[in-house]
Formats: structure tokens, sequence, C-alpha cells
């Protein structure tokens, strides 16, 4: 784990063949805000790390039901946030 997070903090992207594969990716700033006070904060460039999975093991997931269940059940989740937070985006 040390190593890969060494590797990640160098910008190196580290392949696990049939597995998947980690990787950074820098942010753009942008504005977000406090859901507790609903003050936009700005957020600044930040470096966040990332991982993909290999075709083989998407595949495989995707195979099985309950995991499709539970990946369809997230991105439900995932778009009415997105929704959300579109709507909140423009009344400010």
């Amino acid at each position: 784990m040390k190593v890969i997070l060494e590797m990640l903090y160098e910008e190196k992207t580290i392949e696990i063949r049939g597995f998947g594969t980690f990787y950074s990716k820098e942010r753009k700033p942008r504005p977000a805000r406090n859901p507790r006070t609903g003050e936009i904060c700005p957020l600044d460039r930040r470096r966040v790390a990332l991982f993909r999975f290999s075709p083989e093991v998407r595949e495989h997931i995707h195979e099985m039901p309950e995991l499709r269940e539970a990946l369809a059940a997230e991105a439900a989740k995932f778009m009415a946030s997105k929704e959300k937070f579109t709507e909140m985006q423009s009344l400010v």
C-alpha cells in the first residue's frame, strides 16, 4: 500500500494486469457548498487518487446479479444527487 501511495504522489500510474489501474488526476478549482451552513466555499486545485477496473473485472462484476442491483441503485442515487446539485447551482 505504501508503494502505491508513493507512486501516486509522484504522479505515476500503477497497472495490475487483469485487475485494474491506480492513477492520480488533478481536479480543477470549483465552488462547493458547506452542507451544514449552505455557505459557498472555494475548493482549490487538488490531486485525487482514482482507480479503474480492468475490462475482465468489470465484466465479472456485471455478471453478478446482487452487484448489478447494487450498482443500479448507486447509479440512481448519483443521478438524483447530480440533479439536486444542478438545481442548487441554478439558484445561486
